[in-house]
């Protein structure tokens, strides 16, 4: 059966950080940043739900859901909170096409609390989840000063379509002016030839989770200012529309 065909983006995207409410915002910039961070969250749900570590983590599809329809709308706002989410908006609708979540290096966030937002929407399974975290951080390659890429998705019916690369060409330009490198784990052989177009390579050994999928922890260093990115689509140009679009997979 022929994937239905998605609708042609009027006119252009915008990557952006999403907006975050702050302590006493106007009702148009909290239902804003409500709205934005809702969509965020059925990006990465849907996204992440077929991700090879999903079954690892979560090994009851009907399970899985439940538990990660939990589990992202907390995952935004620690990202909200400690973090960056960068998003991919079109324009005229405000609709969120993609989103990437980023965490400084060397920061320690709140602890509790993440432990916590696992804690409530994984129940036992928390420690599974933890056990995932430890194994990519022990191979995570040793810098400091740079952000690490945790979550990058992009909508359904939106892939392929240059929306993953102009949000990261988006840090990445903010990363080179700084000098300062990017770490993140690709999860699957498509995310990491992704990440490696984007200047990414794998600098430690292979890492094949416990009974589960390979994981690879990829580092990206700063670029010369005359270094390009690739991509289909530079933030502030039309996207191309495409037929056929392929299935959810995160980092596509």
């Amino acid at each position: 059966m022929t994937a239905p065909t998605p609708p042609p983006l009027s006119t252009r995207l915008t990557v952006r950080p999403a907006f975050a409410a702050g302590p006493e915002p106007d009702k148009r910039t909290r239902a804003t940043a409500v709205g934005e961070a809702d969509q965020v969250a059925r990006i990465l749900l849907a996204g992440y739900a077929n991700a090879p570590e999903a079954s690892w983590l979560v090994a009851d599809r009907d399970r899985r859901l439940p538990v990660y329809g939990v589990l992202w709308p907390a995952m935004v706002r620690y990202g909200l909170a400690h973090g960056l989410v960068d998003v991919a908006v079109d324009q005229p609708t405000g609709v969120v096409l993609g989103a990437a979540v980023w965490f400084p290096l060397g920061a320690a966030g709140d602890p509790d609390a993440y432990r916590q937002a696992l804690t409530d929407a994984c129940g036992e399974l928390v420690g599974r989840f933890l056990r995932y975290d430890q194994l990519s951080a022990a191979h995570q390659p040793n810098v400091e000063g740079g952000w690490r890429l945790a979550w990058l998705a992009v909508a359904p019916g939106q892939h392929r379509r240059g929306v993953a690369s102009a949000i990261l060409r988006h840090r990445h330009t903010v990363l080179d002016l700084e000098h300062a490198p990017a770490v993140l784990t690709a999860t699957s052989p498509r995310a990491r030839t992704l990440f490696t177009r984007h200047h990414y390579t794998r600098t430690t050994r292979v890492v094949h989770l416990p009974g589960g999928p390979t994981i690879w922890p990829m580092l990206r260093t700063p670029q010369p200012a005359a270094a390009t990115e690739p991509g289909d689509v530079a933030p502030g140009k039309p996207l191309p529309h495409r037929t056929s679009p392929p299935a959810i997979d995160p980092g596509s």
